[in-house]
């Protein structure tokens, strides 16, 4: 039999106890923001399942343990009039549910019939993001008009995955930022606008 040396358990304890407090205040996030479902009958009353699952995820590199169908692969109108396919994984998973192709009941391998019914929430509704911010595009470093990528990073809100400007290079999934709109900062005076766009 193989002895598991004791500095191996207090090790695995430690970084369950973080892994346990990380979960813990990303709820408390979600908690009473747009994306807490708990509250309705298809969520079975969990704050996290409706998204997440702690088994048969679907693989994507957009979210942990993700509980949604993700088409990657799938084509969106932008607003140079081309088809852009390809949004990042981060989008992808935001549009599984933003773009009104799959209902929010629809996780885990079930299927629902619930959609979203804020007009504003629906993104990218029938493959359409013509009049939406870009998403799925090299943020544009060195170009007129935008402040350097390395100062936007400085930030340490606004996240561009890949150097990519994507949904969550804006938005908070988990609202831990507490702003309108889940935005990763406050936009009063165009502040979140102004991190990017420097005219």
């Amino acid at each position: 039999m193989t002895k598991i040396p004791p500095n191996a358990v207090v090790t695995v304890a430690v970084l369950g106890g973080f892994a346990a407090a990380a979960a813990v205040a990303v709820g408390a996030g979600v908690r009473n923001s747009k994306h807490d479902f708990s509250a309705d009958g298809w969520s079975q009353e969990q704050l996290c399942l409706p998204c997440h699952v702690p088994h048969q995820a679907t693989p994507t590199q957009g979210a942990p343990l993700w509980a949604r169908s993700v088409d990657p692969d799938k084509k969106y109108l932008v607003a140079r009039g081309e088809k852009v396919g390809g949004v990042g994984s981060a989008s992808a998973v935001c549009l599984s549910c933003h773009d009104g192709s799959t209902a929010l009941d629809s996780y885990g391998g079930i299927t629902g019939n619930v959609t979203i019914r804020s007009k504003r929430a629906r993104i990218g509704e029938g493959g359409d993001l013509s009049g939406d911010h870009p998403i799925g595009v090299a943020y544009p470093d060195g170009v007129k008009g935008y402040w350097p990528k390395s100062l936007v990073r400085a930030r340490n809100t606004i996240r561009l995955p890949n150097g990519q400007v994507e949904c969550i290079s804006c938005h908070d999934v988990h609202d831990e930022s507490g702003n309108d709109y889940m935005l990763v900062e406050s936009n009063q005076r165009s502040n979140l606008c102004q991190a990017c766009h420097n005219k």
